[in-house]
């Protein structure tokens, strides 16, 4: 499968699992809603934004990353969608200790030292900003209710297309020998020995 409908594939999957969370305490009329093509490709670009916000933010987020991009990704798990669900609930703040530890478990050699609960607080911050910023989720935000969510507006197919090229991009990048590389560098012994010389 290539980068692009890995991509796809991984923003509907995850979107899909947040939705199908959101639908079970809705309204008729929100259940519908919900359902529609507009809020699935809001959601879509929510997140792939903040997942590319997030990877590019600093080098060594892309050697963590992996269980998010990956093609059964992290955040379509069906506990972890809830958590991300938390955010247009507004019952409770997502559990970022939850996603955290489910994250660091994923990793085969997780950093040392990295604190993955900040990590999951970083990327759920992301998706907050970036679900605000769609015209489908701001009402939602501004009365803190689910019930006003927009479903007359449309996010650009040309956006969404771009997101999705951008996430294929860092797939693309992940899937490469970048990763080994990346951990032999964080591994690699920092010291005046380990500067090679440049005369």
């Amino acid at each position: 499968m290539d980068p692009i409908s890995i991509s796809i594939a991984l923003l509907t999957q995850i979107a899909d699992t947040i939705i199908g969370t959101l639908v079970g305490d809705g309204t008729q009329e929100l259940i519908s809603k919900l359902q529609r093509d507009p809020t699935k490709k809001a959601l879509k670009q929510a997140l792939g934004e903040a997942l590319t916000r997030y990877v590019v933010s600093q080098p060594e987020r892309k050697i963590i990353a992996g269980p998010l991009l990956r093609k059964r990704s992290l955040l379509a798990e069906k506990d972890i969608a809830n958590e991300l669900a938390q955010v247009v609930k507004f019952v409770r703040e997502p559990d970022v200790v939850l996603i955290g530890k489910r994250w660091r478990d994923e990793l085969d050699n997780p950093p040392s030292g990295r604190d993955f609960t900040n990590e999951a607080q970083v990327l759920v911050k992301y998706f907050t900003d970036e679900l605000k910023a769609t015209p489908t989720f701001a009402p939602v935000f501004e009365v803190a209710s689910l019930n006003s969510l927009a479903a007359h507006t449309e996010v650009s197919a040309e956006s969404l297309a771009s997101i999705e090229k951008q996430l294929a991009s860092l797939i693309s990048l992940m899937g490469s020998q970048f990763e080994t590389l990346a951990q032999r560098f964080i591994k690699a012994p920092i010291g005046i020995d380990a500067i090679p010389n440049v005369v």
